[in-house]
């Protein structure tokens, strides 16, 4: 009976296969044909590796959607017939029991659609290994599963739908299946994706409720609820991710300078619509253009276009050129610690008879035991990579790496590489410049666990960039990377920012979570001068 179910099937669909693989095989030349075009017209090709790993560009996002239209165009044209032409109770009443009648019809379909979604997933995997290193190909591979799991699950959805015979009841199934596919597509799958497997049991029981209607039967209600509601914690928990991440805007309550003519702290608070108050905490207020004559240093292009450029402040000359050697701001935020989907880094090589940093061709992978080169042309570059082993045997690393931090951009005037924390705990910077791999260790604080790193270099070329450690503690990096720790309590790097801003005078430090404000200035030896809070 089961044989018989299958070439039923079978020569039901086989049209509509035919009609999906051409669709297939056009997603796939036209991926191919975008493929060619950007690497062709890219200088050097590598530059699209970056895109990926650090911009999330990834070429192959539309098969998630084709994919689920896939699964739902085979639910269709697998039942819709039979439901409208009355023929589902004569498929229920075969000599088999229903949940087995189930599980042939939507095996077959299944198994169009894994066939499908297999030969167009591979020759995508099979494109991305020609033009991607190893590392950008176990991603797509990865991201490709997850798609024909989307698939699946579009395809269970059709069926539960199709097959169930009261359309008020349908609907709801529809719409509860809509917000799971919603939901389920992303950008980045990560290992915790893995328990939308239960959704396959979830919707195939939803199929099977559906089937029974055709008896006016349905499945058990408290096993039926019992999963509905575990299915509802997950969508809840999914989202509030997804409202945070995709839809959720953040609101500056209060922005803080200092004012060397004042010397005291400014606030700009934001009330939203275009409302702000503009003043001295507890002692008075002004408006726009008298808040903004207190802060040169901030709207110092203004006075230079009003040519009331250099300024005398208490009897020192500030000229622009002063002002603007001296500008600089870094932000801390808390999803900055997450690690990357791909550990792919551009290994920068600049040359000392050229101005500017070219983009390289060659780029580094970090892996669980080495770090290995990758360039267009070779693919696996073995003598780069063999220079970089030898430079890290020589001084010992350890792997597995516990955090490689760095700039990836060649727009910067100088290149300080990248530093890394080997597994016992040991700091590195490794750069290449005028062809040759640098690898020295830094030393550090022993007493503290690196957390973060941040680095940028800049014009100023006192701080490069900034460390936190296990405790929350705050470190300041010269162009040497020696650690200045700062004078900040109360600082915790799980949900609160932080922006540091210089100017000729002073550094400032700005930290927020969301709700209380706090603002501290340093010297420009980092000591602490003046501290306030503010609150929402």
């Amino acid at each position: 009976m089961v044989r018989t179910i299958f070439i039923k099937e079978w020569i039901k669909l086989r049209w509509y296969m035919l009609v999906l693989i051409l669709l297939g095989c056009v997603s796939v030349g036209y991926f191919w044909m975008e493929l060619h075009f950007e690497f062709s017209n890219s200088e050097p090709e590598s530059i699209l590796w970056y895109r990926f790993a650090h911009l999330g560009d990834k070429p192959y996002l539309f098969f998630s959607p084709l994919f689920m239209g896939m699964g739902a165009v085979i639910a269709l044209v697998q039942f819709v017939w039979e439901r409208f032409r009355n023929r589902l109770r004569i498929i229920a009443h075969l000599p088999l029991s229903m949940p087995r009648i189930l599980i042939g019809h939507l095996g077959v379909g299944i198994g169009l659609l894994s066939l499908v979604c297999f030969s167009v997933g591979g020759v995508v995997l099979t494109l991305m290994c020609a033009y991607y290193p190893y590392e950008i190909a176990m991603v797509a591979l990865k991201d490709m599963t997850f798609y024909f799991l989307g698939a699946l699950l579009s395809y269970l959805l059709g069926a539960s739908v199709v097959l169930e015979r009261h359309a008020k009841i349908a609907l709801l199934k529809l719409s509860f299946g809509v917000l799971v596919l919603f939901l389920f597509q992303k950008e980045r799958y990560v290992l915790m994706d893995t328990l939308w497997l239960g959704f396959i049991f979830s919707f195939f029981l939803l199929c099977l409720d559906s089937f029974y209607s055709v008896k006016w039967q349905r499945v058990r209600a408290f096993f039926l609820a019992m999963v509905v509601f575990v299915c509802m914690v997950w969508i809840g928990f999914e989202a509030y991710g997804t409202y945070t991440k995709r839809y959720a805007r953040s609101f500056t309550h209060y922005y803080l300078f200092y004012s060397p003519i004042k010397e005291d702290f400014v606030y700009q608070k934001n009330f939203g619509h275009h409302r702000f108050e503009y003043g001295i905490k507890e002692k008075e207020t002004f408006n726009q253009k008298e808040y903004e004559a207190l802060l040169p240093f901030v709207y110092w292009r203004d006075l230079d276009i009003q040519g009331r450029l250099p300024l005398d402040i208490n009897g020192e000359i500030f000229s622009k050129e002063r002002i603007q050697d001296s500008r600089l701001s870094m932000t801390y935020e808390p999803q900055d610690r997450g690690a990357k989907e791909v550990a792919l880094y551009p290994l920068l090589n600049p040359k000392t008879m050229q101005g500017l940093i070219a983009f390289p061709e060659n780029a580094i992978a970090i892996t669980q035991e080495k770090i290995v080169a990758y360039n267009f042309d070779e693919g696996f570059n073995a003598t780069l990579s063999d220079e970089i082993a030898s430079a890290l045997s020589a001084l010992h690393v350890s792997f597995p790496l516990q955090g490689f931090w760095g700039k990836v951009s060649n727009l910067k005037p100088y290149d300080l590489g990248y530093l890394f924390v080997d597994a016992q705990g040991k700091l590195f910077n490794l750069k290449r410049e005028n062809n040759r791999i640098e690898l020295k260790e830094i030393a550090y604080p022993k007493d503290i666990r690196i957390e973060h790193l941040f680095i940028s270099e800049n014009s100023e070329k006192k701080v490069v960039g900034y460390a936190i450690d296990s405790h929350n503690k705050i470190y300041i990096l010269d162009t040497t990377f020696h650690f200045t720790p700062l004078d900040v309590e109360g600082f915790d790097a799980k949900t609160m920012k932080f922006q540091l801003i210089s100017d000729p005078l002073h550094y400032l430090l700005r930290l927020d979570d969301g709700k209380t404000y706090r603002v501290i200035l340093f010297s420009k030896h980092f000591e602490k001068e003046k501290e306030e809070i503010f609150t929402n």
